[in-house]
């Protein structure tokens, strides 16, 4: 059975994803967005790795690895094609080459730093399923070596913190993200712990509310600029960087998961949200290349600049998301288990 309260968070963390991608919030709207709403996709999947014990064995890891793997390399032929298709009567050998094969196989899009590895195909945020991939691999190792010893968590999130500052000084970005993902794996280990007691179903509470107002604390007194996949965890240079970006993320984490469990009980608003939530990866996979897509034909509408216009835009990118993820499903059964 599925956790409604989390596909609810699922689907408001995917709105923020198409909102912010689409830059239809102010500067200061997405700074504060940008502290947790990618964090706490990791802390969901840690969560329901460890309230369903989904970590315990090797091979359902190799079952988990195989699953990102391979919906990462299937999206990104998927995207170069469509790529190729638009610039056919220009120049479709420009996208085909070896620097996206490159770019594929490094499991990165973007970077300042190496001219070989560059998004010409919608392909940036991608960087989340190499990331998933390695902090999937990067849970199993600390939570086998710690055996639920807490001293032995705590010497793992110091190895996490310190390989993560180490990666944080390396001039270019790592391939499959293998500099990010320490980071990412301290939001999942945080959910994993947090799951195996099943805190977020815990019923309300004094101390609930008392968290709740530390998280809200936290959030505010350690508001900084991040950006997870650029290696920006904030002003601080140091390992205090990392820890404060960590806290912060998981604060606004729990919040938005805490205020997801109310939306869950309002019929339509829970409703659709657990529908967005449950389809989250699906428009995720395809919501840069309907951003791409749509945008100069949002931008010509006669009320564009205002309210209604971004909400147009952020709903025909997540419809449109959802029924290229239909149709492809649709094709693949009718092709290969007819």
């Amino acid at each position: 059975m599925r956790d409604k309260y989390l596909d609810v968070a699922k689907g408001i963390g995917i709105i923020l994803v198409v909102m912010v991608h689409s830059s239809v919030l102010s500067m200061q709207a997405d700074v504060w967005v940008n502290q947790f709403y990618m964090p706490m996709f990791f802390v969901i999947s840690g969560y329901l790795l460890g309230k369903y014990n989904k970590l315990n064995s090797f091979d359902r890891l190799k079952k988990s690895v195989a699953k990102f793997v391979s919906i990462y390399f299937c999206t990104c032929v998927g995207l170069l094609a469509i790529r190729a298709v638009m610039l056919f009567r220009q120049d479709a050998m420009s996208v085909i080459n070896a620097r996206s094969i490159v770019c594929i196989l490094w499991g990165r899009f973007y970077d300042p730093g190496n001219p070989w590895v560059t998004d010409d195909f919608f392909s940036g945020h991608l960087w989340f399923l190499t990331a998933m991939t390695v902090s999937y691999i990067m849970l199993f190792l600390v939570t086998k070596l710690s055996k639920d010893k807490l001293w032995r968590y705590v010497v793992g999130v110091v190895v996490l913190v310190v390989v993560a500052q180490i990666f944080r000084g390396t001039q270019m970005l790592l391939p499959w993200c293998i500099d990010v993902a320490p980071v990412t794996t301290l939001f999942m280990l945080a959910g994993y712990l947090i799951g195996r007691k099943d805190e977020f179903n815990t019923p309300l509470s004094w101390k609930i509310g008392v968290v709740d107002v530390v998280c809200i604390g936290m959030f505010v007194v350690l508001h900084d600029v991040y950006d997870i996949h650029m290696r920006n965890y904030g002003t601080q240079q140091n390992v205090l960087g990392i820890l404060f970006f960590t806290v912060v993320a998981l604060s606004g984490s729990v919040l938005v998961i805490r205020i997801s469990r109310y939306l869950s009980r309002i019929p339509l608003v829970g409703r659709g949200l657990s529908y967005l939530g449950e389809n989250s990866l699906s428009i995720f996979l395809w919501h840069i290349l309907w951003i791409v897509m749509l945008g100069p034909f949002v931008a010509r509408l006669s009320f564009a600049g205002t309210l209604v216009q971004d909400v147009i835009f952020v709903a025909s990118v997540v419809i449109c998301s959802l029924i290229t993820q239909k149709v492809i499903h649709d094709t693949y059964h009718w092709f290969f288990k007819k």
